[in-house]
Parts: structure tokens; sequence; C-alpha cells
């Protein structure tokens, strides 16, 4: 589920605040896991 709304963000069809309230985190969160996300 998370790896798929950061693909999103990514392929620029959500934007962050949009997945961190559907997570319910805050947008630092979704950021940091961005920054892992694009390592890996």
């Amino acid at each position: 589920m998370r790896i798929k709304l950061l693909q999103e963000i990514l392929d620029g069809k959500k934007k962050v605040y949009e997945v961190a309230s559907l997570l319910s985190v805050s947008r630092q969160s979704v950021s940091k896991w961005l920054a892992r996300y694009r390592i890996e």
C-alpha cells in the first residue's frame, strides 16, 4: 500500500500531503519514506 502510494507521488498522480492524510501520518514521515524509497 505504502509503496504504491509513494510510486504515485513519483508519477505525479498524488501530492505528499494527500498521501500523508490518507495514511494519517505527518508529511515529514512521507518525505522520509520517499527519500528511502528513491534510494532502493
